[in-house]
């Protein structure tokens, strides 16, 4: 399978995509072995991860699989990684409660085997990964640091040049996720959607989720209906229009939460 694309953001450090670039994955090389961030997002693309980072990591063992959150489209290969998966404790708990019927044909559910509440450190020799639960775009999103290059792995906590999910998000704690993220001062940001760019697109992306909100809360002040803001979200922020259902429920959870 050659359907897909990867960026080099160090000599030890790719991103793996499928030819579209719809879903980020990291393979990170370090001298005592490789990890694997997210899985992708079909049973095709995810085998052919799982080639393409054991033809990479020439020799070297897999040492982990680090899940950045608990939705599908970024766990569809773990049963393809015969090594420790590793996520945040609230992305463990979801992705044990998918109903098998919500479940592609031919694929088995590979829940991770480890999970952590708070943060968690992966030493690799030469470089250290460092796991931190965020919350804000699902329940379970966490982010990696990784110092010594001074690479952020930021999962969905940034959809770069594409529209964000919104449908199950905590937009007011996303905010401030990525306001603590920029203020990390990473030299490159690798997005769970779009290509890897500085760390300016945390406040692009934090920009865009501070104008939904306005919005949100505009619109119910205005006594307009969930689908008449969503209307507002697409014109105003030039957000997909074939994202307007999830658009709806993130705005209903605004109104519902009072965020």
């Amino acid at each position: 399978m050659n359907n897909h694309k990867t960026v080099e953001v160090s000599d030890k450090i790719l991103v793996f995509s499928d030819s579209d670039g719809r879903v980020n994955s990291v393979i990170i090389l370090g001298k005592q072995g490789t990890v694997v961030v997210d899985t992708q997002v079909t049973l095709e693309h995810g085998r052919a991860l799982r080639d393409f980072a054991k033809e990479m990591s020439a020799g070297r063992p897999l040492v982990a699989v680090v899940l950045t959150h608990e939705h599908f489209d970024h766990i569809a290969g773990n049963q393809f990684f015969d090594c420790p998966i590793i996520s945040t404790e609230p992305a463990r708990k979801e992705i044990l409660e998918i109903p098998p019927s919500h479940l592609p044909e031919g694929l088995t559910l590979t829940p991770p085997t480890l999970a952590f509440t708070r943060e968690l450190s992966l030493y690799l020799g030469d470089m250290t990964l460092k796991l931190r639960h965020e919350g804000g775009h699902c329940p379970g999103e966490c982010s990696i640091f990784i110092p010594e290059p001074g690479t952020l792995i930021a999962g969905d906590s940034v959809f770069n040049g594409r529209t964000p999910y919104v449908g199950d998000a905590d937009v007011p704690r996303w905010v401030e996720v990525l306001t603590r993220l920029h203020a990390m001062d990473p030299e490159v940001v690798i997005p769970g959607h779009g290509e890897p760019g500085p760390k300016s697109i945390l406040l692009r992306q934090r920009d865009w989720l501070e104008t939904f909100l306005d919005i949100a809360h505009q619109s119910r002040r205005a006594g307009l209906s969930a689908e008449a803001a969503a209307d507002k979200v697409i014109a105003d922020l030039r957000a997909d229009p074939a994202r307007k259902q999830v658009i709806i429920a993130g705005i209903r959870n605004v109104w519902s939460g009072s965020q």
